[in-house]
């Protein structure tokens, strides 16, 4: 009985080891994964649960971020600010912007400042999917794409589910809705673009803003 107590000991102290010497995969990974596919429609790996939302330091992406929390860590944040100094721009890839008391979040694969119609477009079409939701289509999107109203100047959106999960219309509209609190927080620049969506740690579906 003692040996295989040692034994098992062993294969869970072996295991811890593995675990600690693998690189934990950040928002860089999701869009190195991204970029290397020959074509949209492949689901990276399950690295959601690495990802932490740039909008709540701290808070892990898919979990419920809270605005009561939000609200806190801002204002504690405020007691311990640094002086003002120079700092290299973030690039937007990699952003991720997780929406408020809900599991959805979306991880930027690319940006390009457009003007604001973008604003105007993105609540028609949030719209849009809240009056599919008020008639009573909460399941998912079609299977070949869910694509939007077209906007001003050509502005068209679509988001696609992935092979091994589908996006639900609530996760459209949470979304959406993060992808317009995003844009807004960014130095209110709207834009067009790609991203992915992801509803707790997977990932079910990408799309993007074209004009």
């Amino acid at each position: 009985m003692c040996a295989t107590v040692v034994m098992r000991l062993a294969t869970i102290t072996s295991l811890v080891a593995i675990a600690l010497a693998s690189p934990v995969p950040g928002n860089n990974d999701i869009i190195g994964c991204v970029n290397s596919w020959d074509s949209w429609g492949i689901a990276c790996p399950n690295l959601g649960h690495h990802l932490f939302c740039d909008n709540l330091p701290g808070v892990r992406a898919g979990t419920g971020a809270s605005p009561t929390r939000m609200r806190r860590r801002e204002q504690l944040e405020a007691l311990d600010r640094s002086p003002p100094s120079l700092q290299p721009r973030k690039g937007y890839e990699g952003t991720t912007h997780c929406q408020a008391q809900t599991n959805t979040f979306i991880v930027v694969v690319s940006f390009n400042v457009a003007n604001a119609a973008v604003s105007s477009f993105l609540n028609t079409c949030l719209n849009a999917v809240q009056t599919t939701i008020d008639n009573g289509n909460t399941g998912l999107i079609p299977s070949n794409g869910w694509y939007g109203p077209l906007g001003r100047n050509g502005l068209s959106m679509t988001v696609w589910s992935e092979d091994d999960f589908q996006t639900t219309y609530g996760v459209l509209h949470s979304t959406i809705q993060a992808l317009i609190g995003w844009m807004s927080s960014n130095g209110n620049n709207f834009g067009t673009g790609s991203f992915t969506v992801w509803d707790g740690d997977n990932q079910v579906g990408h799309g993007s803003i074209n004009g």
